[in-house]
């Protein structure tokens, strides 16, 4: 629960499924990551774990 308690100050709705999409979404940007020629720079990566961890959660702001 720490973890949900930590987000809940700004999204008061945020539930267990929404951590699970956050960290789903995590490791599926590493793995896409480990297949690229090249790794792209930091600001695009950053952009990238923002939208892809957000994708499978139903209170997500």
């Amino acid at each position: 629960h720490i973890l949900i308690n930590n987000i809940r100050p700004q999204n008061p709705d945020f539930s267990v499924q929404d951590l699970k999409a956050h960290f789903r979404g995590s490791k599926y940007v590493n793995e896409v990551l480990k297949l690229l020629p090249e790794k792209p720079d930091s600001i695009l990566i950053q952009r990238i774990f923002k939208e892809l961890r957000i994708l499978g959660g139903i209170n997500t702001d």
